[in-house]
């Protein structure tokens, strides 16, 4: 994992030092070649003394820089080391400084001009490098050319006469553009330094986004394979787990039997939370708006898990107005379908759930209450995080804590507004603000009752295509028990050529999408509709996702879509809500 690191200063001094230090041998060589032509001046004009006292003091200046800058740090300077190399090469600038101005000083004769010049160029020379726009670093240069330059200066003007005297002006003016040139260059220094390693950075960060958006594609289409592969044996375990019940014959193997009823449910929900969490992270899952009838969706909400409060002997109190709106019909029912089921695992034997939907302003707003155990204040931001579960008393504990996360998600992707109220002790209240568009009002809906599994009266045609040949088995007998009359098949042209041998139209399609030999359920839905020549009711399952691609075609082609593994309770409520049924128990409603 990439660090995060801030570039400031001491990054910029230890850049400099480096660049001292890769640098000694180049600027030791070009000093010696200046000290080595002042020597040969010197020597060639009668100055032999001179030229020897120079090449002394001044080449051993330059052999304290060589052994300076490759014996000091040999493993490189580093945050902490920085600050006192560099105070080291400060103090050597100014020694070396002082030595070639005491020599140009010890050299000039008044009354020759050219030791005057030679002790000028001596100090100009060994100065302008620090002026280049590559000086490493320019506190050195300061020390540098203040113990250079200032006391040739001074000297030149106290002691030279008019007009030599000019030339410690001339120094003076020389030293000053030195010093603002040098700034410049240490700005344009800490620049290119600070370009190029935020250039470094950038590149360190690309390549790991890179690696990390990688590695997400691959544990995405990791899940969607594995959600696809898992809910095949799943969606067919439910449906032979149904068919199983009318098999047994005592009390004691039907409560083995909801045992692992119960199991199998826990492993639909999990696998289910899988799949939405995948879609939501990978972008995937996308709305798709249709005209929705509010109250019509939480009636239906409520008959579909009618059983589970009758079994805790829980109290419903349902108030709904006629609000209508267009959002993503699936997905609104998914974030209201866990609410609910929240509220039910939550509230205790005999408790209270409340829902509600009411008209505000701009929004449908719509609430589910119950008197469970209660969030505390300081968890009840933390109930929306990947994987949190609360410990309360008096509920199991059951699934991952994926719930109140997918719904906090799909309620950002449908721009509802989600807000919880909780007092531990008294019960939970979640309320969606539902954005109001289009809200053209429509006939009441009737409201069915949750479905037992009795036999459908009418015998509903239904068409079952699946490639797989435990969920045909498993739903075939289920919806036979149902009382439905089965074409089953296990291929697109397989499932025509029954259809066309059937005199009967059917009542339902129940087509898998993906049948195999890049064969689509989308397609065989519009081949068999256009067999009987009618607008036939669809239902297209899948264990994958569904792109966006693939829900637009579902909207005009007013195709339904079941998430596999489906609930047998789901499919029953489906089919009835196509062709008719008869319900059986009743919840309580206050």
């Amino acid at each position: 994992m990439l660090k995060e690191h801030t570039y400031d200063l001491i990054d910029i001094r230890v850049e400099q030092a480096t660049l001292l230090r890769q640098r000694v041998v180049t600027s030791c060589l070009f000093v010696l070649v200046i000290i080595a032509t002042y020597s040969f001046i010197l020597y060639f004009t009668g100055y032999t003394t001179q030229a020897l006292l120079w090449l002394i003091a001044s080449g051993s200046m330059v052999g304290v820089v060589y052994l300076y800058g490759t014996w000091v740090a040999p493993g490189g300077v580093t945050r902490a080391s920085v600050k006192a190399y560099l105070v080291g090469h400060i103090v050597i600038c100014c020694v070396t400084g002082l030595v070639w101005s005491s020599f140009a000083i010890y050299l000039v004769d008044w009354s020759s001009y050219l030791t005057i010049f030679v002790a000028c160029i001596l100090v100009f020379s060994i100065t302008i490098g620090g002026m280049f726009p590559n000086s490493a670093y320019r506190p050195g240069y300061i020390g540098l050319a203040v113990f250079s330059l200032l006391p040739v200066a001074l000297y030149f003007l106290i002691y030279a006469e008019w007009p030599t005297r000019l030339l410690g002006f001339a120094t003076l003016v020389y030293f000053l553009f030195g010093m603002v040139t040098s700034a410049r260059a240490e700005l344009d220094m800490r620049e290119t330094i600070t370009a190029r390693n935020t250039q470094a950075l950038m590149e360190k960060v690309k390549a790991q986004n890179d690696v990390i958006r990688r590695v997400n594609e691959e544990r995405h289409r990791f899940l969607a394979a594995t959600s696809h592969d898992l809910s095949q044996p799943i969606h067919a375990q439910g449906y032979f787990i149904q068919a199983m019940r009318s098999l047994l014959t005592n009390k004691a193997q039907h409560d083995l039997l909801d045992k692992i009823e119960l199991t199998w449910e826990r492993q639909s929900q999990f696998l289910r939370s899988l799949m939405d969490m995948n879609q939501l992270d990978s972008g995937s899952m996308t709305p798709t708006p249709a005209r929705v009838d509010l109250k019509g969706e939480l009636q239906t909400t409520v008959t579909e898990f009618a059983d589970q409060m009758v079994e805790k002997e829980q109290v419903l109190h349902c108030s709904f107005e006629d609000v209508q709106t267009v959002t993503d019909p699936v997905l609104l029912n998914r974030t209201v379908r866990n609410l609910v089921s929240n509220a039910i695992k939550y509230t205790p034997m005999h408790g209270t759930i409340a829902i509600s939907l009411t008209r505000e302003k701009e929004s449908a707003i719509v609430t589910i209450g119950d008197t469970g155990p209660g969030i505390p204040r300081e968890d009840q931001d933390r109930i929306f995080e990947e994987y949190v579960q609360l410990e309360t008393e008096g509920s199991s504990r059951t699934g991952v804590g994926l719930g109140l996360s997918i719904v906090k998600r799909l309620c950002d992707l449908l721009d509802i507004t989600l807000n919880v109220e909780s007092t531990p002790g008294e019960g939970t209240t979640f309320t969606l603000a539902i954005p109001l568009i289009d809200t053209a009002p429509k006939a009441k809906p009737k409201v069915g009752s949750l479905p037992q599994f009795r036999r459908f009266k009418t015998a509903p045609v239904v068409v079952l295509v699946d490639d797989e040949e435990a969920i045909r088995e498993g739903m075939s007998n289920l919806l036979t028990d149902w009382g439905c009359q089965v074409i089953c098949a296990s291929t697109p042209d397989g499932a025509v050529d029954l259809l066309a041998a059937t005199p009967q139209v059917p009542d339902l399609l129940l087509i898998d999408k993906m049948l195999g030999s890049g064969n689509s359920g989308i397609d065989l839905i519009a081949r068999l509709r256009e067999e009987v020549n009618e607008d036939t009711p669809a239902v297209l399952m899948s264990g994958g996702f569904i792109r966006e691609i693939d829900q637009r075609t579902m909207t005009d082609e007013k195709i339904l879509f079941l998430a596999k593994p489906v609930e047998p309770s789901l499919l029953y409520t489906t089919i009835e809500r196509v062709v008719g049924g008869t319900p059986s128990k009743t919840l309580q409603i206050n």
